[in-house]
């Protein structure tokens, strides 16, 4: 899984550092004229003592990674990681294509206008699309997290993709029953005869509960 979205999550914590290194209270916007609104984890954001930087080289490059990304969305919405040293499978394309999403968003623009409007609602319905009833997008709680964030912050940056509220709801609902007494999270939640885990592991934990503060 690290293996298949590396190079996603170096992209996405590059473009999500990003800042106005003129304005300590610096949004994480890469245009004056973003939609997104004041919500979500990624906006607004208190940045302190940050160096200075050549804003255009970091926005040129910031720009290229994006336009990267969006060449390689495939037309049903989702990123394919067979392509990318992947193995392709449905979880690891969800869990992709959250994180895809996040970097998109974090970047202060949403699905309702905007140079990258059409790539992130694309990516938004193609996850709402493979969202089963109960909430979840896999038995992996791994990627539960990290497709719930992608959710909860689309909604917070305000996002109007049809059906995205109540994906973003059951997505939680979902979380919240997967912890454990430890109040930490596994990968695959409560055991088959539905008592939790008494494991926890910190990625994963991370993830879940990033998605549950983003809500």
């Amino acid at each position: 899984m690290l293996k298949n979205t590396s190079l996603i999550i170096f992209i996405f914590l590059f473009i999500g550092c990003q800042q106005n290194d003129k304005n300590p209270k610096a949004n994480i916007d890469l245009h004056e004229n973003s939609p997104g609104m004041n919500g979500g984890v990624f906006n607004p954001r208190e940045i302190n003592n940050i160096p200075t930087v050549d804003e255009k080289s970091t926005f040129s490059a910031s720009n290229l990674a994006l336009t990267w990304l969006g060449s390689q969305q495939e037309e049903e919405g989702f990123w394919n990681t067979g392509k990318w040293e992947g193995d392709g499978t449905p979880e690891t394309n969800a869990a992709t294509t959250g994180m895809v999403i996040m970097t998109f968003l974090s970047t202060g623009f949403n699905s309702n206008g905007g140079k990258w409007c059409i790539v992130i609602n694309k990516s938004i319905l193609w996850l709402i699309k493979n969202q089963k009833t109960d909430g979840s997008f896999a038995q992996n709680n791994f990627v539960n997290g990290i497709c719930t964030m992608a959710l909860t912050e689309a909604t917070g940056m305000g996002c109007k993709t049809e059906g995205l509220s109540n994906a973003a709801n059951i997505a939680v609902d979902y979380i919240l029953k997967q912890q454990n007494p430890s109040c930490g999270f596994w990968y695959y939640g409560p055991k088959g005869n539905g008592t939790p885990s008494e494991f926890d592991d910190m990625a994963v934990t991370t993830w879940c509960m990033m998605g549950l503060k983003s809500a």
